[in-house]
């Protein structure tokens, strides 16, 4: 039986709700009510990880910065980083962006990543990237897509995909397994965000 787009689509934001809600209750359970984890130990230094052509908004100083490991066909990111936006007037607050699709259940997200890419260190990419996370995917829409980005951005797929590649790299470093995923950066320590809803508090 072949489901047809919405039914897919339906289906993956269910999976990455699922995984995410094994990653906040796991750490419920272990951790009560802390919104973070404990500072994560890494080969990677934490200032290699506030990339420019990755902010989506903030000061380069920000006091606290958050790094959001995204997937275009993923709902609960897209309502994760609307809620985010909030904090985009707050001069404290730095975010950036990060490509993890799930190339297995999210069958256009690779290729979302690599179109949002293209736009990365452009001053309109956070504008480009909305246009993309506001898409209803298909094949019309990959077709449409693609052409605006040339328009845009002239032919940059290669270093596109390179920049898609290094964030899925990069997330595997920091054994991210659903998406979203939300790293805090602040005082130069590196801790995962676990609980949404106690972000105020750790801003």
């Amino acid at each position: 039986m072949r489901l047809n787009e919405k039914a897919v689509y339906g289906i993956s934001a269910i999976c990455c709700a699922k995984g995410l809600a094994i990653l906040s209750i796991g750490y419920a359970r272990s951790n009560g009510n802390n919104a973070l984890g404990s500072p994560i130990s890494t080969s990677i230094p934490v200032r290699t990880l506030l990339m420019s052509n990755h902010k989506l908004s903030g000061p380069d100083n920000a006091q606290t910065s958050l790094l959001v490991f995204f997937d275009y066909q993923c709902g609960p990111c897209k309502l994760e980083l609307r809620r985010l936006e909030y904090y985009t007037s707050n001069p404290n607050v730095a975010i950036y962006l990060y490509h993890y699709p799930l190339k297995s259940i999210h069958p256009y997200a690779y290729n979302l990543a690599i179109l949002s890419a293209a736009g990365q260190g452009h001053t309109d990419w956070p504008q480009w990237h909305r246009v993309i996370g506001a898409a209803l995917p298909c094949d019309e829409t990959m077709t449409s897509l693609t052409k605006q980005a040339a328009r845009r951005f002239g032919n940059e797929n290669q270093t596109a995909e390179q920049l898609v590649k290094e964030d899925m790299h990069l997330a595997k470093e920091l054994n991210v397994r659903a998406t979203p995923t939300i790293f805090v950066v602040r005082d130069g320590q590196l801790s995962q965000l676990y609980d949404f809803e106690l972000l105020d508090k750790v801003i």
